[in-house]
């Protein structure tokens, strides 16, 4: 397939079909998914590309807005200058569509729906953002960055169409200057993840916090009977751990910061090892991070240690 015949096939298909994993990643994924019961539940994507990659001049922006919402069944969120300018002419001028995308607010479409296509079966992914700029696409949906990076090519091929332009999408990755990936998943990480704290805040959130600071941390009336520490019941558990990764151009002099966090912020998993992790990694680099956080903890049976797991009588 050559790269014009690629890009129409990207284009046209209202299907996405995303690579099996192979190798190590389908091993890890097929052993995250059966003992830490793995689930992916957010990934986005944006493309950052050079500016002169699109004639913005010659977009046909309603066209471009009718096309996305039908293709995607996608809601478009219309920027505040044109709400302002359909309420008081009943009308929007193309320059202001233009000036709405070159802002940083972009043209931003919400709830949409695509098909999704592997191993046989047909299933749908929610869109739960596409943003398009003057510089960046931006997609996120419920699932990997590897789903997001294939409609994030779909919407890039609609936009070059719109504008009458046909080059091939390996000239326009050319133009791709940097790609920002977010990946959250859900899983069981098989320990309480208090132990992802050091032994001695452990020690302090034991002795100190479950025990006479979280008395002090209870509301008690000024006046009325006297409340003790017996009569409440302390536990401390891990709600969130956020970790800021700070990267440093040695050529160019520019310093980003990156995101690595847990998340336990359902209450009825609290404690119990389910958490969501989420790092500005693509799919396959965010699933090797996890697969390695839980061996530090988790230490695989030996084949003895299983063979005996596997005969011993049921209690």
């Amino acid at each position: 397939m050559n790269d014009f015949e690629q890009l129409s096939n990207i284009k046209n298909s209202q299907k996405i079909s995303v690579n099996k994993p192979k190798g190590e990643l389908q091993h890890i994924l097929s052993e995250l998914e059966s003992e830490h019961k793995l689930r992916h539940v957010f990934g986005q994507i944006q493309l950052n590309f050079d500016p002169l990659a699109f004639r913005s001049e010659a977009i046909n922006f309603p066209g471009l807005i009718e096309s996305l919402s039908e293709k995607y069944q996608l809601e478009f969120k219309a920027p505040a200058i044109i709400e302002m300018a359909k309420r008081q002419t009943g009308q929007v001028d193309k320059q202001l569509y233009h000036q709405a995308f070159e802002s940083r607010e972009g043209l931003d479409f919400r709830h949409g729906l695509v098909s999704y296509e592997q191993k046989g079966d047909n299933q749908q992914i929610v869109l739960r953002r596409v943003n398009v700029h003057g510089q960046n696409i931006t997609v996120a949906l419920d699932g990997t960055t590897d789903e997001a990076e294939v409609v994030a090519q779909k919407i890039a091929a609609d936009m070059l169409e719109n504008q009458g332009l046909h080059s091939s999408w390996s000239n326009f990755r050319k133009r791709i200057g940097g790609i920002g990936y977010l990946s959250t998943s859900m899983l069981d990480l098989g320990f309480n993840p208090m132990r992802l704290l050091s032994d001695e805040m452990n020690s302090f959130i034991s002795e100190d916090i479950e025990n006479d600071l979280g008395f002090k941390m209870a509301d008690k009336p000024l006046d009325g009977p006297t409340r003790c520490q017996e009569d409440f019941i302390y536990k401390c558990v891990l709600d969130e751990l956020k970790f800021k990764v700070s990267v440093f151009d040695k050529n160019s002099g520019s310093q980003d910061y990156f995101e690595f966090r847990f998340d336990t912020s359902d209450r009825r998993s609290r404690g119990s090892g389910v958490v969501a992790v989420t790092s500005q990694l693509k799919f396959e680099d965010h699933m090797h991070a996890l697969h390695s956080l839980i061996r530090r903890f988790v230490k695989p049976l030996t084949s003895g240690q299983a063979a005996t797991q596997d005969c011993a009588p049921a209690s």
